[in-house]
């Protein structure tokens, strides 16, 4: 298999900044949704979005430590 010459960590970092990217995405068309049907109010708005993308981070994370640690299928 042809792979691009980078290293373990920065594809490592590719997975976990796209999980994230794609959790804050997930999370603003929830948001966009709910505004609709009830318009929330937001103290702290900075705080909102690094816990977001923080918590983004590190399920991303775990999903590729998942991903490589089982042995078979149904070890999954």
């Amino acid at each position: 298999m042809l792979l691009p010459p980078i290293s373990y960590l920065e594809f490592f970092l590719a997975y976990v900044i796209a999980a994230a990217i794609r959790g804050v995405a997930v999370g603003i068309g929830v948001l966009l949704v709910t505004v609709w049907f009830a318009p929330p109010g937001f103290e702290q708005p900075l705080w909102i979005f690094v816990f977001a993308l923080l918590g983004g981070a590190i399920m991303g994370a775990l999903g590729v430590v998942a991903g490589i640690t089982p042995f078979n299928f149904p070890c999954m």
